[in-house]
């Protein structure tokens, strides 16, 4: 997930990165993931952030499914430039609000702050 060109350069640039991550229990297509991300911008652009931020995706295919002990879908990862935990809770309630719109099952998986050092 963090081998990605726009990832590296963020991370030569920012010295951090925040994610978050969350599980949905069907299988997302892009449509989809865009619109929750034009979502999380107008929230964004609200407070007065500018928005910038990378998904990344997976599709959790019954094989991996099985690996991971969890069920099939799709999990994707909200990255952001920089230390943002202080989103934490607007990115989760905005997420999980336009999963709950397009009736599917789906869960936050937490933050994770990455370093370029570590």
């Amino acid at each position: 997930m963090y081998q990605d060109s726009l990832i590296q350069e963020w991370l030569t640039r920012f010295d951090d990165l925040t994610s978050f991550s969350f599980m949905v229990y069907f299988e997302l297509d892009e449509p989809t993931l865009q619109f929750l991300a034009k979502g999380l911008v107008a929230r964004l652009n609200f407070i007065g952030d500018e928005g910038l931020f990378a998904v990344v995706h997976d599709t959790v295919d019954e094989e991996l499914a099985k690996a991971l002990g969890t069920y099939r879908g799709t999990s994707f990862t909200i990255i952001f430039p920089g230390m943002c935990e202080d989103l934490e809770p607007l990115i989760e309630d905005t997420i999980l609000e336009g999963l709950k719109f397009i009736r599917v099952k789906a869960e936050y998986l937490g933050i994770t702050k990455v370093n370029d050092y570590v």
